[in-house]
């Protein structure tokens, strides 16, 4: 195929030197569980990201075509930064798909930025080391930008204490770490607790946590633990809110689709977000949400809607020493 005339900016999707934070709201969140730095023992190594705020999710996106058709077009409307995972069952048309539209974009690999998550049923160091060979011989790279593990679920853990599944998991993306292959490391939908857990334990600090995160469930106390610890927060599962009357309403004010006024709430939080889509037109429309910003009345207003309503089994399990 042709160079496409379009050409991407450099970097149109990058988070704002400030996000503008939270407004109070009258909604009185859940109590932070999180203790101060100071109570806690530190990592022994901190990790720096610096990725876009606005990525491309690629769940359910399987089979040649439609990933190459979701590549190809999140990279003519500058999407740089991409989110799968070990049970995707897409990587490695992924990988073939990277190899064949960055260079037709004047792209190299260290020009994006591949978020991979271990399969939910690693328990153990060598599942987690054979988890992510496996992504990147399938995602033909030599390194991730980050990997993510999940909290062990009961119907998982075949009778393995959670907590020590989920930390030798951590002891091997460590090492990857030390070794190169993985620049960072992360959790993916853990309770402010679980990430309390893990970072008294931990020697090289998490730099994402992917979270349920939307109108219908604002999570302060989450995002006050990143904010906090500066690890990087992305959020998802937002699409369930875009009927809402006052999004609708929101939306027509501002000339924009409910998900972008949705979108642009989650990023004027602070937290990143991934919407999911193989359609090109949703595509560029997930992307145009950089040019507006929602007042702070109307970024109230949006708090309102939280009813602490979870679209997705959110990871609860106990934990003990």
């Amino acid at each position: 195929a042709p160079k496409s005339p379009v050409r991407a900016p450099k970097s149109p999707v990058r988070a704002p030197k400030s996000p503008v934070r939270a407004p109070k709201s009258p909604i009185r969140p859940k109590k932070s569980c999180h203790k101060s730095k100071q109570t806690q023992r530190q990592p022994k190594s901190r990790q720096t990201l610096d990725i876009p705020v606005l990525g491309l999710s690629t769940y359910k996106i399987t089979g040649k075509r439609l990933v190459d058709q979701a590549i190809s077009s999140s990279l003519q409307y500058g999407y740089r930064l991409y989110d799968t995972g070990a049970h995707y069952r897409n990587q490695r048309a992924l990988g073939a798909a990277f190899s064949r539209f960055l260079p037709e974009f004047d792209l190299k690999r260290e020009d994006v930025y591949i978020i991979s998550k271990l399969d939910p049923g690693c328990l153990s160091y060598d599942d987690a080391i054979e988890s992510v060979e496996q992504s990147l011989k399938d995602l033909q790279t030599e390194y991730l930008d980050i990997v993510l593990l999940y909290w062990p679920e009961p119907h998982h853990s075949m009778g393995v204490e959670p907590a020590s599944a989920m930390l030798e998991c951590y002891r091997a993306l460590e090492d990857l770490h030390s070794a190169g292959k993985i620049k960072d490391i992360g959790a993916y939908k853990f309770s402010c607790e679980q990430m309390e857990y893990l970072l008294a334990r931990c020697l090289v600090m998490p730099a994402m946590l992917q979270a349920e995160f939307h109108p219908y469930l604002y999570r302060k106390n989450i995002v006050d633990l990143c904010r906090d610890y500066s690890i990087r927060m992305q959020g998802f599962c937002f699409i369930k809110c875009v009927e809402d009357p006052l999004i609708v309403s929101l939306a027509r004010r501002y000339k924009k689709a409910p998900a972008q006024i949705i979108l642009r709430w989650i990023i004027q939080h602070g937290v990143g977000v991934l919407p999911k889509s193989k359609t090109p037109s949703h595509i560029m429309e997930n992307a145009n949400i950089f040019d507006f910003s929602l007042s702070t009345r109307d970024m109230e207003s949006i708090n309102h809607l939280n009813q602490d309503r979870s679209f997705t089994p959110l990871s609860t399990n106990a934990y003990r020493d």
